[in-house]
């Protein structure tokens, strides 16, 4: 579980760990047999507050995500204007038999957004086998995405398989 906050101090004087750029890789990992979600990414604070902007970068390559309760999973309650930045690169990894979700990402509006400061979502190689559920999400503002050399074989998808849409509810 990764909790990525809006700022480092808050009215109360809570200190927040927070880097300018932070890079977690999962390289030739087993993440396995978990009730919940393999990967959960959470901001959990909603700000006004202008701060830094912080770029965090999710890599996950050569893995295998089985048999979980969850797949990967983005929440931000920061949905309408973060100082968080998002990059999620997953390459030659193998998802399978997991029970509900697959890629479900809700990724906020960053208030220094311009065509160098943007989201991405990058997957390469990878396979998706048997799970129940399953949906590739990538929801809220924009992010540039690339999938590539990817297959989908025997997959229950619950409302379809690929949704990249535009995050529409109120805050």
């Amino acid at each position: 579980m990764g909790l990525y906050y809006n700022r480092y101090l808050d009215e109360l004087g809570n200190h927040y760990l927070r880097k300018a750029n932070e890079t977690l890789k999962c390289i030739q990992c087993e993440i396995t047999h978990n009730k919940r979600e393999a990967i959960l990414m959470e901001s959990p604070n909603w700000d006004l507050h202008k701060s830094n902007i912080s770029e965090t970068v999710i890599m996950i390559n050569s893995s295998l995500i089985t048999d979980n309760g969850k797949g990967i999973y983005h929440f931000s309650r920061d949905m309408r204007q973060s100082n968080n930045l998002f990059h999620y690169v997953f390459q030659d990894d193998t998802i399978e038999r997991n029970k509900y979700g697959g890629f479900d990402v809700r990724l906020p509006y960053v208030w220094q957004y311009n065509e160098n400061f943007t989201h991405s979502v990058y997957m390469d190689n990878n396979t998706w086998m048997n799970n129940r559920d399953l949906i590739l999400s990538i929801d809220g503002h924009y992010a540039e995405v690339n999938i590539t050399r990817t297959k989908f074989n025997n997959n229950f998808c619950k409302d379809g398989l690929l949704s990249i849409g535009a995050w529409k509810k109120s805050c």
